[in-house]
């Protein structure tokens, strides 16, 4: 078994750490690279698999269970916070009321998950596309093929159209996966030792870009910036992310910024609905981001502890 790469989880918890940020503060300011950066590490963590049809039963026990039964139990709450014939509905309607889901809207997934749903495009474009690049790394994954993806990643942004499950989307995030993968040693090779210049420059290079709004991307509804222009510069950005990640790696940072990569999936499903209830009581943007930073972690931190302690990581590798 190979051994876990710290960095990794850095740059996972960096990422997961930036969505938060953006949906809490509606700052766009990392929409270039906060969802790339997330598909270039899944390109990068992949690697060909024999067992084909036990690599799907896989990425379906891990990404579509934990998708469907969180809908489930929001589709749930939704007919019971509606419903008068339960004992607590009372306390039920002290609390804020979460926005309704209705069956259709969790079927068909993608743009049709608004609010604090809406994040949730990214599970089932990414199980797609894994299930895709899988059997196209059976063909032999090249620089053109990834090419051709990127371009056709783009027409939905000329003739918008949206697909079930935000499938349009697809095409574009192979690209970036190829991108990580194809580029997995290049990322191997870089080393932290004496290569601070290029972290100050990367950053740099990261804050100018990001701060430009042409370049932008939401991903979800189909805007990928400049053609070609904003890809190149958001793996740029990703990959200046990386090398930030690999000398944060080194630091006491590691331990808190790796305990929300591991949980990232954790993250991503809970922020927006701890935030909502906040809003209702904390008004201050800023604040919420903090607290809801500081709940999830601590949740990460409990089952972090419990984990090593009693169920050698299967609590923890329910989350990410």
């Amino acid at each position: 078994m190979t051994q876990r790469k710290v960095w990794i989880d850095v740059a996972k918890g960096l990422g997961i750490i930036s969505v938060v940020f953006g949906h809490i503060l509606q700052n766009h300011w990392v929409f270039l690279w906060h969802m790339p950066l997330f598909f270039v590490l899944s390109g990068y963590n992949f690697h060909a698999h024999d067992n084909w049809g036990g690599y799907l039963n896989k990425l379906i026990k891990r990404l579509l269970y934990p998708y469907f039964m969180v809908l489930f139990i929001c589709l749930l709450l939704g007919e019971v916070n509606l419903s008068s014939n339960w004992g607590f509905h009372d306390l039920l309607r002290s609390l804020p009321n979460l926005p309704k889901l209705s069956i259709e809207n969790a079927l068909y997934g993608g743009v049709k998950l608004t609010g604090v749903y809406a994040v949730f495009w990214f599970v089932t474009v990414l199980f797609v596309s894994l299930v895709l690049f899988s059997l196209l790394s059976r063909v032999g994954l090249r620089w053109w093929m990834v090419v051709c993806l990127m371009i056709v990643g783009y027409v939905p942004q000329y003739h918008r159209f949206f697909l079930p499950w935000n499938l349009q989307v697809v095409p574009m995030v192979l690209a970036y996966e190829g991108v990580g993968c194809l580029l997995r040693d290049r990322i191997d090779d870089y080393r932290v030792k004496n290569n601070w210049h290029w972290l100050i420059g990367g950053l740099v290079f990261l804050c100018i870009v990001s701060s430009i709004p042409a370049l932008s991307q939401d991903m979800k509804y189909n805007v990928f910036g400049i053609f070609l222009i904003s890809f190149v510069f958001s793996v740029l950005c990703v990959f200046s992310l990386f090398v930030l990640s690999k000398h944060l790696s080194n630091t006491r940072l590691a331990f808190l910024l790796s305990l929300f990569g591991k949980g990232s999936l954790f993250v991503m499903y809970s922020h927006m609905f701890i935030n909502t209830i906040m809003a209702v009581y904390i008004p201050n943007n800023w604040i919420r981001l903090f607290l809801v930073l500081f709940v999830t972690g601590c949740v990460l931190f409990f089952v972090d502890f419990i984990s090593d302690r009693f169920s050698s990581g299967l609590i923890r590798d329910r989350l990410h």
